[in-house]
């Protein structure tokens, strides 16, 4: 089984309709869970990184969402669950993915500028799906990995949001886990570019999110 690592171009919904969350202007967030139906409607459960009166005037403001609910966990993160007629440009994508029966790993990573999306399936469907990209998607596509799909360490990693999985990469990177420790918390926000106190709040919550996997 094999995986492909794509990014696509996302701008705010008055210049593109085809993100994955075309009615949401933010700057950063992960697509948690989605699901499309039969009725070619779109339900999908998003983390974002935003307020919640930006969150709710751009869906006040977004023709194609049918129902919203936005809500606050006691970790202070801001969620929404959206139900939404997709773009026709967006169907066609979610179609494809479900013509050649390929698995879409979440979440999935938005970005101000971009949203990457890895899928899994064998090698053969994996280059017969990408032939399958309408010429448009094509041109602007951009292929980061193509690697073998290992279930267990991508759902340990699937844990974590995007922000902590890169304070796990740097952490790791600069040493702090290393055997002995060559690394402190004031070099692990140098790499990432948050303060101390930053840094260490988010290791104690990727700790907290991972270590029960392993008892």
């Amino acid at each position: 089984m094999r995986y492909l690592t794509l990014t696509f171009p996302r701008s705010p919904s008055s210049e593109r309709q085809d993100a994955l969350v075309p009615g949401l202007d933010v700057d950063h967030g992960t697509i948690c869970n989605m699901n499309y139906f039969h009725d070619d409607t779109l339900v999908e459960l998003c983390r974002l990184e935003a307020t919640r009166s930006s969150v709710v005037s751009d869906l006040e403001a977004w023709d194609d969402a049918i129902s919203y609910d936005v809500f606050d966990t006691d970790d202070g993160d801001l969620y929404v669950f959206i139900h939404s007629r997709p773009s026709a440009e967006l169907a066609e994508l979610l179609r494809i993915v479900e013509r050649h029966r390929l698995l879409v790993e979440l979440p999935i990573e938005l970005e101000a500028e971009s949203v990457t999306v890895r899928v899994a399936g064998g090698s053969e469907t994996l280059h017969d799906a990408m032939a399958d990209l309408p010429a448009d998607v094509t041109a602007d596509v951009q292929i980061e990995q193509l690697g073998t799909y290992d279930p267990e360490v991508d759902a340990a990693r699937s844990a974590l949001t995007d922000r902590q999985r890169a304070v796990l990469d740097a952490a790791v990177d600069v040493g702090y886990y290393a055997t002995p420790r060559t690394a402190t918390i004031e070099d692990v926000a140098a790499a990432v570019g948050c303060a101390e106190s930053t840094a260490s709040e988010h290791l104690r919550k990727i700790e907290a999110r991972l270590l029960p996997r392993l008892t």
